[in-house]
């Protein structure tokens, strides 16, 4: 148009005629790389946006704590990948039925070839069961590729978790195994001594010649009181520390005097402390306290009972009692040699006793203590003191009494003329 013959579409030049169909050829050439160039920049932001959804989802895998959270994390995600509805079923196999993955996969898949999508799962001893997922429409090659690698990293995940809920499961055994053999062993050696003692003492009240010595038989009947005593105590923790770990704890709660409730703990161990001087301070104001009375009071017992039997004769204990701003604080103290600092953050678990103890015990009056308290809505800690000796505290919540109605009197009423 431009050439000879100008404003004509006719190429009369040979070299013309060359000329265009090179431009041609150069354009088709062009046209096709950029097209290509353009395929493969869609190529690569696809694969970019799978490769950060992938991450997501693998991440969520991680950061999840249980099977129902994988399952409903794994629904989101694919369901947003693939554009449709998604429900996943998990199939577990019984143990007696190894290899039969393949088969119940194979009947599962039958119902809808084109929607049902199945991974088995596999574990240690072999096949595990399957990962059914079922969508609301068929996809394409490009998009099962996608459902497959996603399903495999579900897959990798639940067999963590089952491992994870395996392996917490293997140490909540070893960790029972080694409380039972604990307590066993405790309770055996508590229920030897007071055993030996009533029979020993049994045996030689059974003698004729002592029936004529009252100061001895009046000693054997203390050491049977004695080992008695010892007994129940043993019981009354044992049954208490089940009390709490079954979750059956019941408060009866009621408004109790908190000097009432030591000095009913100082009645009852009134026998054993008759070689401990007692130094009790007890203000005359304190607040009435809700709280259930028998268990606060077996908390101190155990408190004060403890304070008896890690020290020596003669060694004095101070009880006192105090208003902290909103609660109330029992404190039990004593002058002995004081605790280890490495076993202070111990002192409250099941059958622990502090390093070099010589004295006897199951390990379970302080957890007991604990386990009282808090039900309180309390709290209980232990310190070495400055002067020597350890020094346990009690706050306890304290509430407002409530407000009585006041009753009004019946005034009579009088008529006359």
């Amino acid at each position: 148009f431009f050439i000879p013959p100008y404003l004509d579409l006719q190429i009369l030049s040979v070299q013309d005629s060359l000329m265009c169909l090179t431009y041609f050829v150069v354009a088709l050439t062009i046209t096709g790389l950029t097209s290509r160039i353009r395929a493969q920049e869609a190529r690569v932001r696809v694969r970019e946006q799978r490769l950060g959804m992938l991450y997501g989802f693998t991440r969520q895998l991680v950061e999840a704590r249980s099977r129902d959270s994988l399952l409903a994390m794994a629904e989101t995600n694919i369901a947003q990948a693939l554009d449709t509805g998604v429900n996943i079923i998990l199939t577990e196999l019984a143990p007696q039925q190894p290899g039969q993955t393949k088969a119940a996969l194979q009947q599962l898949d039958a119902t809808d070839m084109n929607r049902t999508y199945t991974v088995p799962l596999a574990s240690s001893g072999g096949d595990a069961g399957a990962m059914i997922v079922r969508l609301e429409r068929a996809l394409d090659p490009e998009q099962q590729n996608l459902l497959e690698t996603l399903c495999r990293q579900l897959a990798l995940a639940l067999e963590r978790e089952a491992l994870y809920e395996a392996t917490t499961q293997l140490e909540l055994n070893r960790i029972s195994e080694t409380l039972y053999d604990a307590l066993l062993d405790s309770v055996s050696h508590e229920l030897k001594t007071p055993l030996t003692t009533m029979q020993c003492a049994i045996a030689n009240l059974r003698d004729p010649s002592i029936l004529t010595q009252s100061e001895l038989r009046l000693a054997l009947l203390v050491d049977l009181e004695d080992a008695s005593f010892c007994l129940s105590r043993l019981v009354a923790n044992l049954l208490d520390m089940s009390r709490l770990q079954s979750g059956r704890l019941s408060l009866n709660r009621d408004w109790c005097e908190p000097g009432d409730i030591v000095n009913t703990a100082l009645k009852t161990l009134q026998h054993e402390l008759s070689a401990y001087p007692i130094q009790l301070v007890i203000p005359v104001d304190l607040p009435l306290i809700w709280v259930d009375f028998g268990l606060l009071t077996q908390a101190v017992i155990n408190l004060i009972h403890n304070a008896i039997t890690h020290n020596s004769v003669g060694t004095e204990i101070r009880i006192s009692l105090s208003r902290v701003g909103d609660q109330l604080e029992i404190q039990v103290a004593d002058r002995g040699r004081g605790i280890p600092a490495e076993s202070l953050p111990h002192l409250f678990e099941k059958f622990y006793r502090p390093p070099g103890t010589r004295s006897s015990g199951t390990g379970l009056g302080l957890s007991i203590s604990k386990g009282f308290i808090e039900a309180h809505g309390g709290e209980i800690k232990a310190a070495n003191q400055a002067e020597g000796g350890v020094c346990f505290a009690v706050y306890l919540p304290v509430t407002e009494l409530p407000s009585l109605p006041i009753e009004e009197e019946d005034v009579p009423t009088y008529s006359g003329h």
